[in-house]
């Protein structure tokens, strides 16, 4: 079995969570399955989107980027759908 995915395709993962922080907008964890996801890129969730401000690691660190089976804080959306 080959459970292998490009970390040079654009990320895809599933949202666990979300919730609103005061200074930092709404904050999304998700888990990432497949590709990247980089600060700057376009979110998409349902009828809400945005653009990728900032990803905190599970550890609390501020990383650049997000590979496969990573989970990850997203930072933030625009509430508007």
């Amino acid at each position: 079995m080959n459970l292998r995915t490009s970390e040079d395709a654009p990320g895809v993962g599933s949202v666990v969570e979300a919730r609103v922080d005061k200074g930092l907008g709404v904050v999304v964890t998700t888990l990432v399955q497949k590709g990247t996801i980089k600060v700057g890129d376009v979110v998409l969730a349902g009828p809400s989107w945005g653009r990728v401000r900032r990803l905190v690691a599970d550890d609390g660190l501020q990383v650049q980027s997000a590979g496969p089976s990573t989970p990850i804080q997203v930072s933030t959306f625009d509430l508007s759908g």
